[in-house]
């Protein structure tokens, strides 16, 4: 994948930017508070179709205007396309996805610009919030193939019918029979959901450990397990007996749900626990060991969507390269051979002199070329 330009309107404190990436390696110089983030937030939003960083899509507009654009051309192996992202407020509230000028709906425009993210922000939430350990799944399952992001949006979707009916029994406007229906279908898409996570943590199992050994110089080990309400995965082989489990859970706990007028079982709330050689890494390990499982854990990820789309992602690393040592700035070097990239710094040190690569440097949302 590479990204050819990138034009911003009124995006954040960008009254205006044209920019083309003309080499492998781009580095965006500046210091804090000066758009550096907010140029890497307007590439990834082309990727995943909504910001990283806030769920008010007025936040990404500058101050004194009412809409903001984003426009990129963008190519792969078989296809170049010019995607935009259009956000208005006023005088009517649209987000618009554009693909070479034709409107797409949000689920058509996802991943046609595949990224991969790497900030201390990821990182920091990550670790934090059982919710960012689950949008991490999503996020990497719906670049991986499309029927994964159509499966959650249909999630979702029950899921918000379920809980509006659970409040309405609750205040006995409907009858709980009702529940049947729905709890069908969330066991349905809910099975769906988890048998893709159980095969994505899999997949990522068999293969950070290695990254994570060559980078520590160690031989611990990794273990990532997928962790839900009161279901043993492990004697779990097909999605019919994983509905099954499901349904029978909605049952046990129904009149919890009806009292607390909420979902209480499925994979919007389902966690992972990450160990080093059997200890919570959230618990024992120190900042650099999780800073080392995350660059392995953001390396498999990048090798799993080349694998299974056939399509090498654009790599997006934002103030994270300034604060690695040495052993970690060298394996991130290393991933940087065969992939664009697209990389926000503090400071000129410590940068790898040999690579073929473009500096610009941005001052108040104003970008200048220095080489």
């Amino acid at each position: 994948m590479r990204l050819q330009s990138l034009t911003l309107e009124n995006f954040r404190n960008y009254s205006s930017l044209k920019l083309q990436f003309q080499k492998p390696l781009t580095i965006i110089y500046g210091k804090n508070a000066q758009g550096k983030s907010n140029l890497i937030e307007s590439i990834y939003l082309l990727s995943i179709a909504k910001s990283f960083r806030t769920n008010n899509n007025r936040d990404l507009i500058r101050n004194n205007n009412v809409y903001t654009r984003i426009k990129a051309d963008v190519a792969a192996n078989d296809f170049e396309k010019e995607l935009e992202y259009f956000y208005q407020f006023s005088p009517k509230a649209a987000n618009l996805y554009k693909s070479n000028g034709q409107k797409l709906k949000i689920v058509e425009f996802y991943s046609i610009f595949k990224a991969v993210l790497f900030s201390p922000e990821n990182l920091d939430n990550f670790f934090r919030e059982p919710e960012e350990k689950r949008k991490y799944m999503n996020l990497l399952l719906s670049h991986i193939n499309k029927d994964n992001l159509i499966s959650l949006y249909q999630y979702k979707k029950v899921l918000k019918q379920k809980n509006a009916l659970l409040k309405a029994i609750f205040f006995k406007q409907e009858n709980p029979s009702q529940l049947d229906y729905w709890n069908q279908k969330l066991a349905s898409y809910g099975s769906r959901i988890i048998l893709n996570r159980l095969e994505l943590i899999h997949r990522i199992n068999s293969e950070i450990s290695g990254y994570y050994q060559q980078i520590s110089k160690s031989d611990e080990k990794l273990n990532i397990e997928y962790i839900t309400t009161e279901i043993k995965l492990n004697k779990i082989n097909n999605q019919e007996t994983l509905e099954e489990n499901l349904l029978n859970l909605y049952l046990k706990y129904q009149e919890k749900e009806i009292y607390f007028k909420k979902t209480l079982i499925g994979p919007h709330l389902d966690d992972l626990t990450i160990k080093i050689n059997n200890q919570p890494i959230k618990t024992y390990a120190s900042r650099g060991e999780q800073r080392t499982f995350f660059l392995s854990l953001k390396k498999v990820e990048t090798l799993l969507i080349e694998k299974l789309t056939k399509i090498k992602p654009v790599l997006l690393l934002d103030d994270i390269y300034s604060e690695l040592d040495d052993s970690r700035r060298n394996f991130l070097i290393q991933m940087l051979d065969s992939h664009q990239t697209i990389l926000t710094t503090l400071t000129l040190n410590h940068l790898p002199k040999e690579k073929n690569m473009e500096i610009f440097e941005v001052k108040n949302g104003e970008m200048g070329r220095i080489k």
